[in-house]
């Protein structure tokens, strides 16, 4: 496996053990292979840039986004309190299974494993805090709002943690190694933090325009997922991690996102003929075309190797953001 001394490429070349049983080595051997491993982010030009990234303060700022956006769709409002749980939410989230994702991290992403394992034990600290926020914050804005985070914090003990049966009933494993469902996990939570949350808070009635913009966020952000599974994808097989890239190809995966990339636009223009969303929301089909050209650029492995690809392919929610805005401006 190129990139990494002392890992092989999941064939059995340098331990028997690592071949097709993908047995995991001990986790002793990821944390002395990232001792050797040297990344200096703060001499490098791009040290804030890695830092945004790495740090899940760029995750955070996508959310503030969709916040925005799925506000401005349906009800023209941006409440303030239910952005800073959002926040606090998927800050807590993404930083805990960052810190927890070592082994795939070290093939993946060197530079944001090193990062994260330095400061592993304080991020964890701050993670939980941060969501312990999120839930007070939740819990006395209204019993509603609070069903959200709640309900995240369950799906996220099952992502990260092994806790369901295998065919012969002794092992365990996470929803994360679940081929399709770590992906569905990871949509539901966001798109139920975008567009749920805010709703609930309100006390606004769950009707179809909210329904409609959770499907279109869920696959939105499932299209996002599998996107970073392709790039992932030699890392995760040598961790055993069963993605859709792993199990059935780059090629059938990438077909796949084309489809699903096109579903996204067909149910904007059906969800505002029927008057379900509002005209505004024909400027979140510029996101389409966003998409597709990342889905394209996968293969280039100049446009997958860096941070670079993180901003990018993440940054689709500022572009979403910016579309919205300007339709805003034309529209009033």
């Amino acid at each position: 496996m190129p990139g990494v001394a002392g890992l092989g490429d999941g064939t059995g070349d340098t331990h028997p053990c690592w071949g097709p049983a993908r047995c995991s080595p001990p986790l002793g051997f990821y944390k002395a292979t990232l001792t050797r491993t040297r990344y200096d982010m703060t001499s490098a030009k791009n040290a804030l840039p890695k830092l945004l990234v790495y740090s899940s303060i760029y995750n955070v700022l996508c959310m503030a986004a969709l916040i925005y956006v799925s506000s401005r769709l349906l009800n023209g409002e941006l409440q303030i309190l239910p952005l800073i749980i959002a926040c606090l939410m998927t800050w807590s989230m993404y930083t805990l299974n960052r810190t927890g994702d070592v082994k795939e991290d070290l093939v993946n992403r060197p530079d944001r494993a090193q990062l994260v394992h330095r400061h592993a034990r304080v991020l964890r600290l701050l993670a939980i805090a941060c969501y312990g926020a999120a839930l007070g914050l939740s819990f006395v804005s209204g019993r509603w709002a609070f069903v959200v985070p709640s309900a995240i914090l369950v799906l996220g003990f099952t992502y990260s943690f092994a806790w369901t049966p295998v065919s012969n009933g002794e092992n365990r494993r996470r929803l994360k190694d679940i081929t399709v469902v770590k992906n569905l996990v990871i949509s539901a939570a966001v798109a139920s933090t975008a567009v749920l949350l805010p709703v609930l808070y309100a006390a606004d009635p769950l009707s179809s325009s909210v329904f409609a913009l959770f499907v279109f966020f869920l696959l939105r952000v499932f299209v996002n997922t599998v996107v970073f599974d392709i790039r992932d994808t030699e890392g995760d097989r040598s961790a055993g991690v069963n993605t859709i890239p792993v199990v059935y190809g780059v090629e059938k995966t990438k077909a796949l996102l084309y489809i699903l990339n096109l579903a996204v636009a067909l149910i904007v223009v059906l969800s505002v003929l029927l008057a379900v969303l509002p005209p505004l929301a024909y400027f979140l089909l510029p996101s389409s075309v966003y998409a597709h050209a990342y889905i394209v650029l996968i293969g280039d492995r100049r446009f997958t190797k860096g941070f670079l690809f993180d901003i990018v392919v993440d940054g689709e929610c500022f572009f979403m953001l910016g579309c919205v805005v300007l339709g805003a401006f034309l529209i009033a």
